[in-house]
């Protein structure tokens, strides 16, 4: 008789931080093995079982040759230097949608897939306008899920 058997793996998740309207570096802490080739590189937004966001094919050519896509959903904001280590997806302009869970999955010729979870988390910007006092007092701070998303100034003019 089979049975069903729930295996739970516990890993650390890399956290990186931007600012909405900045440049966010996602960064895949890979080592990749000294006999061993990169063959494919896809990022996930959430959860791996959808289509990638980014993606760079090295399966028939090299690095200076090779294919990148990018989603819809960054709209041509992304950059991939295959040869820069570690592995980064640059983001620019940072979304406050950019905020959320990443994957990072590296495919190599013979060694297994490693795939990789990257969290960034998007903060708003300071709003602070010339000639207004400035007091901690007036700062609203809107918080989500323990994340900073927008910091406003409130206040009188001088």
């Amino acid at each position: 008789m089979l049975r069903k058997m729930d295996i739970h793996l516990y890993c650390t998740v890399a956290s990186t931080t931007a600012v909405i309207g900045g440049k966010a570096a996602i960064t895949c802490n890979v080592s990749v093995p000294m006999d061993e080739s990169v063959i494919l590189i896809l990022w996930y937004k959430g959860d791996t079982t959808g289509a990638p966001i980014y993606s760079v094919d090295l399966r028939y050519t090299d690095s200076l040759t090779a294919e990148h896509f990018q989603s819809k959903t960054l709209l041509n904001r992304a950059v991939f230097d295959v040869n820069v280590k570690p592995f980064s997806l640059f983001i620019d302009p940072v979304k406050e949608e950019d905020d959320g869970l990443y994957f990072c999955r590296i495919d190599f010729r013979w060694s297994p897939t490693i795939s990789v979870p990257i969290m960034l988390q998007v903060i708003g910007e300071l709003l602070v306008k010339k000639n207004f006092t400035f007091s901690f007092f007036h700062l609203f701070l809107n918080k989500l899920e323990g994340t900073l998303k927008n910091v406003k100034y409130i206040g009188n003019r001088e």
